[in-house]
């Protein structure tokens, strides 16, 4: 997969796929429901793990034999793969990061050995204000399995806002672990400038993986530009801290609960 040029920090990850592009501009969409919605959903973002997995996680030699090791003793093939012991935490986020997360530790267990992969789940919500304006996030509920010491930590969250709930969720697990992880990689279907800024502001080193940028708000002349150009004029988000073009409330939409 390629990825889309732009002006943002060396960590940030655009794809640059028309396919999944189009999968997400279809997922966007008001007429899309249950259940083509969460087939989507499934669908794109397994496309974004295998990236993540071939870019992110570490590799070594596999020699596996073949069927046809009985026949000759060249039936063997040999090549890279990925370790099978690498310390994986996914964690899960309520509502929106339910079904892409459960879609990681499923498909990670494939080929990194069951013991060393664990999912963790957070509950959280946005704080409004009187005006319904997003001002923060809450953490609820956690059920955190241990700590992140030289871990993966992989966080899917399909809409990427204003970082709140994000950064919310990293604090957690920094005050309560006794070494760093080797690398918090957050994923995403839709990011939008503002939620790079401010989730860059706190915590630099993530990384940031997504299919696609909105910044619908931002100038025609900004619009032209590469994307990060013009850092302080990009705007992604409306009055209420929604996502423009966005894809509505996700947490919603894949639940079929509309409160």
């Amino acid at each position: 997969m390629n990825e889309i040029e732009h002006r943002y920090d060396e960590n940030v990850h655009i794809i640059d796929s028309p396919l999944l592009f189009d999968l997400v501009a279809r997922f966007s969409r008001p007429e899309t429901i249950q259940p083509e919605a969460n087939r989507l959903l499934r669908y794109t973002y397994n496309e974004l793990l295998r990236y993540i997995v071939d870019v992110e996680f570490p590799r070594t030699r596999i020699d596996y034999a073949t069927r046809m090791k009985k026949y000759t003793p060249k039936g063997v093939v040999r090549g890279i793969g990925i370790k099978k012991d690498t310390k994986t935490v996914i964690v899960s986020i309520l509502r929106a990061g339910s079904i892409p997360s459960q879609l990681f530790f499923d498909m990670l267990c494939w080929f990194i050995n069951p013991e060393y992969i664990r999912q963790d789940f957070i509950s959280s919500a946005r704080i409004v204000n009187k005006r319904g304006r997003v001002v923060g996030a809450s953490i609820n509920t956690v059920k955190v399995g241990g700590d992140i010491s030289d871990a993966i930590v992989l966080i899917p969250d399909p809409m990427g806002a204003t970082a709140s709930t994000l950064i919310k969720v990293i604090d957690e697990y920094m005050k309560n672990t006794k070494k760093p992880p080797k690398k918090i990689i957050t994923a995403h279907l839709i990011i939008t400038p503002e939620f790079i800024k401010n989730l860059h502001s706190k915590y630099p080193d993530v990384i940031i993986y997504s299919l696609r940028l909105d910044r619908g708000l931002s100038s025609e002349e900004v619009l032209k530009s590469v994307p990060g150009t013009y850092k302080d004029r990009e705007k992604g988000l409306d009055e209420r801290q929604y996502i423009v073009p966005g894809a509505g409330g996700v947490g919603e939409i894949i639940n079929n609960s509309f409160v």
